[in-house]
């Protein structure tokens, strides 16, 4: 016990000594603090998005008990599984099931595009949500014949409707049904979809009435896209719920013999962030780069304010000395080093938070203004979590900077210190601060490349030939909602939206599709026969209107385009691209061959269709470097209510908005009109991400850039002062200004250079990852790694000079008597 009150005692008087040194020296303590907090507050809010994305539990009381049932990395069930499950399956005090859907909610005499919930009846019991009025649902809510209610959002219902306090039984129109407000949900509460926001909840029957989308979900048992989650019972452990649920799966599975293909059996996951298996993989990819790329930031700083400690060092070698030989061991020595280094990091750790609170409110606000039709948000803030990182990321950093200056405390000779020769001895191998200093450029470097690779692959983006021709095309998002028109007089609609837009004076041409280019379904493709010889794949598809590859200028290569016979009363057809047509048909002609598409085509479900054209790839969804297997089904045989018009004006497409929607409007007044946009803007905001993502980058590389640069100039500069009496020696012998000058600037090139070789060699093995983010771009662009070498060795240049020229300035007698 003694020996621990002693401990503590030497502990807390090593700490009120690094506290008495660095208020001691304001200047270093700024500096060191001010270069830590860049780094520390950078991987903060890096970390904050990441734990928001990924890691920080439902906003819900005991939210350790609400798991998700995943198979994979893919939702796996129906809502006929869920039922089934919910029967058999004890574990759980409540089981519930939900489905998002972009839909159409109408408002007064407004519209927008929001992100619905459909959801099983004991949504709410799940996640014991209380609402912030009215009520949620019951299970006869769910059961009711003729009642549609729903709970909105507290952001539509303060945004759209004014937060007025009498909105429950007020109605709104959720794509053609209206719906009785019941509920409006708590503030914090964005739904199970985040960081997309969830605008309104309702019953998945009743919904499924109206909604074909949701229809075929309730009732196809082969539709596996419901998210299935629920609250364990106390006393239940996961494992125990998930031994109950693969036991149901697998009876359910011999049940239903076209259940029977081979898949991974069912996994609980304790719900954290998005929910969405396939967008926490890209979260996931994105941030891991963001993270790792930031953790050289924050080794950058470490470096730097390694550099500060071991130049204050020196400065101190006298005092060291003195304690020394007064009978100091060399291992209080070090303590008292690393005392005041987790000081400084807990200085620089504060201030690195208040930065990151500043930077977070940044971030939100810019996924807040992504060009997304439906809302998108997440908040930032701070919680244990992001709290245990900082005070984890400043031990780390205390360890990392702390390490070498206690190393040279430990080894100063006390007979050359105190008769002040240890440093001109040394001064030519200041190795340590030299190594650090090529470290920081290294490390610099690489966030340099990247940064450059980014900006070169969005430039590149740019200039990718999406296979058609943007200029001159508009695109309206359109709602033809029912019952006011059902499928007859929705065709007899449509054909007169294409007619009396086609003769508009300025159009050359217009055509309806399901997904506009730049978005896109997706759907099981496979050959009708011999599907063993050749599997199914997942492609993307669309339905289309006639003219839609004439008005986009894609060539029809083989066969023909859709016609008018290509109706309800013909034979079923399909056109593909050619990656789908070589991927089946190598060699050989695709038109006239059949294929299965729709769920359950690899094993023999699924619509059966001939392939009746080929047209040329086209980046239909995204700006890839690949092209992708693609199908389109003619749009007289596939009714959709939610289309996009396109339109092949004459001119610039951006003035004809406004046109579009008068004609529009007074050719049926109840077509409603949501989003009017030119195909190159929608193009351009598929690049947000990649911008975004170009952007922080930017940022990173430009602050390591700026802590590198001051720690190569600080280098530099410590190394000339401390070679002042050199300096005068050698002029005093005849050396000239010039000799001087290459002395100090030949040192800062052999650091930049050295730290610049290690920097291309680290690039070369890193830059690879990043082939999926660089639309195209080799991962060893040239042009990117020339333009960073010669940045860095710019740099070096202009940091050297100040010193150099200083040190020509210094007159020989008073360079002779410096010490």
């Amino acid at each position: 016990m003694h020996s621990i009150i002693v401990f503590v005692e030497t502990v807390w008087q090593d700490l009120k000594y690094g506290l008495r040194q660095l208020r001691r020296n304001p200047g270093f303590t700024a500096v060191a603090a001010l270069t830590l907090a860049l780094g520390i507050g950078a991987n903060t809010s890096l970390f904050s998005l990441l734990n928001a994305l990924l890691l920080r539990p439902l906003a819900v009381p005991e939210n350790a008990a609400v798991v998700g049932v995943y198979r994979g990395n893919d939702r796996p069930s129906s809502y006929p599984d869920f039922l089934d499950l919910q029967q058999r399956v004890t574990a759980f005090s409540a089981l519930a099931a939900g489905v998002t859907n972009e839909s159409a909610l109408d408002i007064g005499n407004t519209s927008e595009v929001i992100l619905a919930e459909a959801v099983s009846y004991n949504y709410p019991t799940v996640l014991q949500v209380r609402p912030a009025l009215g009520r949620w649902f019951s299970a006869l809510d769910e059961t009711a014949a003729d009642q549609f209610i729903a709970v909105i959002s507290h952001r539509v219902w303060e945004r759209r409707l004014g937060g007025d306090p009498q909105i429950i039984g007020k109605q709104v129109r959720l794509e053609s049904q209206w719906y009785t407000v019941i509920g409006v949900a708590p503030k914090d509460f964005p739904g199970m979809a985040q960081p997309i926001l969830t605008g309104i909840w309702v019953p998945l029957v009743p919904y499924a009435r109206h909604n074909s989308f949701a229809s075929r979900l309730v009732t196809d048992r082969h539709e596996g896209r419901v998210m299935v989650f629920g609250r364990l019972k106390p006393g239940v452990t996961v494992p125990q719920a998930q031994a109950q649920l693969n036991a149901a799966d697998l009876d359910l599975r011999r049940q239903y013999p076209y259940l029977r293909t081979p898949s991974s059996p069912l996994q609980l996951v304790s719900v954290r962030g998005t929910t969405d298996s396939g967008y926490r993989r890209m979260v996931r990819q994105m941030l891991t780069l963001l993270m790792a790329l930031g953790g050289l930031v924050l080794l950058i700083a470490c470096a730097n304010v390694a550099n500060l400690l071991l130049a204050r060092g020196v400065a101190r070698r006298h005092e060291i000395s003195i304690r020394l030989a007064l009978g100091a061991s060399r291992a209080r020595l070090g303590r008292q080093t690393f005392a005041e280094s987790l000081l400084l990091s807990l200085l620089g750790a504060a201030a690195g938070l208040a930065a990151a609170h500043w930077t977070n409110r940044l971030l939100e606000r810019a996924i807040s203004s992504a060009p997304s039709p439906i809302a998108v948000g997440v908040g930032l803030s701070f919680d244990g979590r992001v709290f245990a990182f900082v005070l984890i990321a400043s031990i780390l950093t205390t360890v990392i900077f702390a390490m070498m200056p206690a190393f040279q405390a430990s080894k100063t000779n006390v007979v050359s210190a105190l008769q002040g020769s240890e440093v001109f001895a040394r001064n030519r191998r200041l190795t340590l601060r030299n190594l650090n200093a090529v470290a920081q450029v290294a490390l610099s470097l690489v966030l340099l490349i990247t940064a450059g690779l980014f900006l070169r692959a969005l430039h590149n983006a740019g200039s990718i030939d999406p296979g058609f021709d943007p200029r001159g095309l508009l695109s309206a998002r359109l709602f033809v909602p029912k019952p006011t028109f059902n499928e007859v007089t929705g065709r007899a609609l449509y054909r007169r939206i294409v007619e009396h837009t086609r003769s508009l004076p300025g159009v050359r041409n217009a055509t309806l599709s399901y997904a506009a280019p730049m978005m896109t379904m997706t759907g099981c493709v496979t050959p009708e026969t011999d599907q063993h010889a050749a599997p199914s794949v997942t492609a993307g598809a669309n339905v289309i209107g006639p003219n839609y590859f004439a008005t986009l200028g894609i060539p029809v290569l083989r066969g023909r385009d859709f016609g008018p016979a290509d109706n309800v009363a013909a034979p079923p057809v399909v056109i593909v691209n050619e990656t789908l047509a070589r991927r089946y048909w190598p060699g050989r002609g695709a038109v006239g061959n059949r294929v299965r598409v729709g769920p359950g085509c690899d094993i023999g479900r699924g619509a059966s269709a001939e392939i009746v054209g080929v047209v040329q790839d086209a980046q239909y969804a995204s700006l890839e470097q690949d092209p992708k297997p693609y199908v389109f089904f003619p749009l007289e045989q596939r009714y959709a209510g939610f289309l996009a018009l396109l339109v092949h004006t004459e001119n610039d497409p951006s003035g004809w908005a406004t046109v579009l929607r008068r004609e529009l409007h007074g050719l049926d007044d109840r077509l409603r009109i949501y989003e009017t946009d030119t195909l190159a803007n929608q193009m351009d905001k598929t690049l947000w991400q990649t911008r975004w993502e170009a952007t922080l980058l930017v940022v990173f590389a430009v602050l390591a850039l700026l802590i590198a640069s001051v720690g190569v100039y600080g280098v530099i500069a410590f190394a000339a002062r401390q070679r002042t009496r050199e300096f005068g020696i050698r002029m005093a012998l005849g050396a000239q200004r010039r000799d001087i000058l290459r002395l100090v600037i030949g040192d800062a090139l052999l650091i930049a250079l050295a730290g610049v070789g290690l920097g291309l060699l680290a690039s070369l093995a890193c830059t690879h990852l990043l082939r999926s983010f660089l639309f195209g771009l080799s991962p060893t662009d040239p042009a990117s790694f020339a333009g960073a070498a010669l940045l860095w060795t710019a740099l070096s240049l202009i940091a050297s000079s100040v010193p150099a020229w200083q040190s020509t300035r210094v007159a020989p007698s008073k360079a002779l008597r410096h010490e």
